[in-house]
């Protein structure tokens, strides 16, 4: 057995993996139980956002995918995202195969937020996608403002809510300029958030910035 797989089936001894829709436990091999699997249709969609930027998703916000998204935001299930990524990275393979990325980022949460949650479940999804496609994450952005959910508003008010939220992390400024990037997020519904934040790494320099995100409403 290699290393890699070894070490796989140790860390699950420890801490087992769980089948990212339903959390029943399975083995290091497995992405979905054999209950849920039969139900998973992915449905890997390419659209525009803003009317701009293109963005990619493996399922619709509904039944099972709808699950793993809530058990990863609210029910710290951080395991989870490894087995969620491996769904969005076939989605960005097959709908961007024409593209390569200099960087992977993520939309980030303010500090205060921060605080009261265990992890940045866009991170981690990230993270993951950055290992399977062998290109380099870095946090590109930071929120400014601790604004509202964006899943608290309605449709019409969630554009004004992100405006003006995100910034370039100084930290990274400098290296944007003629880079490719690819944003990532665990579900899109208006697109209000990616947009904006596609906005301020273009402004910033970056030459393109793809979308990908586990869901799409």
């Amino acid at each position: 057995m290699k290393p890699q797989k070894l070490f796989k089936y140790i860390s699950a001894f420890f801490f087992p993996c769980r089948c990212p829709f339903c959390g029943k436990v399975i083995t290091p091999d497995e992405i979905c139980c054999n209950q849920c699997s039969p139900k998973i249709k992915t449905n890997i969609s390419k659209h525009f956002i803003g009317n701009s930027w293109l963005c990619t998703s493996p399922f619709k916000y509904t039944d099972l995918p709808k699950q793993a998204v809530l058990r990863l935001k609210f029910n710290d299930c951080g395991q989870i995202a490894p087995l969620m990524a491996e769904y969005m990275t076939a989605s960005v393979k097959e709908s961007f195969s024409d593209y390569s990325f200099d960087i992977v980022t993520f939309v980030p949460m303010h500090k205060k937020r921060k605080r009261k949650s265990l992890y940045n479940h866009s991170k981690l999804l990230a993270a993951e996608i950055s290992k399977n496609l062998d290109v380099p994450i870095a946090s590109l952005l930071v929120k400014t403002k601790n604004n509202s959910l964006q899943h608290r508003l309605p449709s019409q008010e969630r554009i004004k809510n992100v405006k003006g939220v995100y910034s370039v992390n100084k930290k990274y400024g400098k290296t944007l300029k003629g880079k490719t990037v690819l944003l990532c997020d665990d579900v899109i519904t208006t697109g209000s958030t990616l947009s904006e934040c596609c906005k301020v790494l273009e402004k910033a320099g970056a030459k393109d910035v793809f979308c990908v995100a586990f869901s799409k409403a």
